[in-house]
């Protein structure tokens, strides 16, 4: 991984806005937009590869918004592109996320067919009421014949999201969506908590007192459920939310966690190159506006080289293993050394257990990380 790039490409449309959704995205507008957006990104992966040469790459994600909304010859000719100005590695992840309702079987051939190998299906839950309370515009039926289609148009590696703690969810709801996921013979499975984003429809509700949120311990054992109900299926979770069966796991994303290099497209993504991270401008006019400038459509950037070490350990908690060589090998001394401190206080404290060369998160903390890895990013700053 460490010799190749990954690239992320943002395609921001949807076609409603959930009641919980933080993300860039924005409602599919009508005419030429589309084809506009399309345009811009072709246009700024052409600029980019002029300024930052030839990458080897070993993935590609396109992630939204509801990417699936997009044209299947706009995807494909997206990664047309990429194969002529980069190199693409023959094993390389080429990831989708898709909707639900916004699916067909034609469209999924056209997918597989531009060099789709792997669909991240947005189910949520398998409750028709809750589906229609948190604002989703498919049902139960709808995430089964999606990847009953999947499969049909070949493609193996099919990922499905879940949430929990939802609006008036109960226990059996819970149960009832993970072991309908587990039945479809999906390989990959994540699993969010709902989390309140205070500019969100249901952060407002939120503050307004209309909205009937189960607790901290019933979020806590819910996800303890789904992990048991994994566990006993076969998954192995390798990640806060994240569940694979083997050989499943989401090569993009575990290349975000052990900070491997990254390349962002498309309106609002981010890219991490070396110790430089850097994000586009986020609305969609504005973004094409400037590729169509000819200018690169980078609204920041941030030198995070004094922040690494902690960012390292906060990334690797995530994957619950500290993996003590690899810190060396980066950064030049052991990781206890670098955090003296948190390291006196996981161990007083039960968090951290050693296991062969790494230190490994105790299996009845993992789902109260945020603490520790708050430690870890003061911590890790270097003057």
């Amino acid at each position: 991984m460490n010799n190749t790039i990954g690239i992320y490409i943002h395609l921001p449309y949807c076609p409603t806005k959930c009641g919980y959704c933080d993300f860039n995205a924005y409602l599919a507008p009508g005419g030429d937009a589309f084809a506009r957006y399309t345009s811009a990104v072709l246009a700024e992966m052409r600029l980019a590869e002029s300024l930052e040469g030839r990458q080897r790459v070993g993935s590609i994600y396109f992630g939204g918004g509801t990417p699936s909304l997009f044209p299947a010859g706009d995807v494909g000719r997206m990664l047309d592109l990429l194969r002529d100005l980069h190199e693409i590695a023959e094993d390389a992840e080429v990831s989708l996320e898709a909707n639900p309702s916004a699916l067909t079987s034609d469209q999924l051939r056209q997918f597989v067919g531009a060099g789709v190998n792997r669909l991240s299906i947005g189910a949520q839950t398998f409750s028709a009421p809750l589906l229609a309370a948190i604002g989703r515009d498919h049902g139960p039926d709808d995430i089964v014949r999606a990847v009953g289609m999947a499969r049909e148009a070949g493609l193996v590696r099919v990922s499905l999201d879940l949430m929990y703690g939802l609006p008036d969810e109960t226990d059996a709801d819970v149960e009832k969506s993970v072991m309908r996921a587990i039945g479809l013979g999906v390989g990959h499975i994540s699993a969010y908590a709902l989390e309140l984003e205070p500019r969100t429809v249901f952060g407002h509700r939120h503050r307004r007192g209309d909205l009937a949120l189960p607790g901290e311990d019933d979020v806590v054992r819910r996800g303890d459920m789904i992990g048991g109900c994994l566990a006993h299926a076969g998954f192995t979770r390798y990640e806060v939310s994240n569940h694979a069966r083997p050989g499943e796991r989401c090569r993009h994303n575990e290349r975000t966690w052990q900070r491997g290099r990254y390349r962002g497209f498309g309106a609002g993504a981010h890219s991490f190159l070396g110790e430089r991270r850097f994000w586009n401008v986020a609305h969609p006019a504005r973004y094409a506006s400037d590729v169509e400038g000819g200018v690169l459509p980078v609204a920041g950037q941030e030198d995070v080289s004094k922040i690494a070490r902690g960012e390292w350990a906060y990334l690797a908690l995530r994957t619950f293993h500290l993996d003590r060589q690899a810190f060396e090998d980066a950064f030049g001394l052991p990781i206890e050394a670098a955090f003296p401190k948190t390291f006196r206080h996981a161990l007083e404290d039960g968090w951290l257990r050693r296991t062969g060369p790494a230190w490994v998160v105790a299996e009845e903390r993992r789902w109260l990380l945020g603490q520790l890895a708050a430690r870890f990013l003061d911590e890790g700053r270097t003057p």
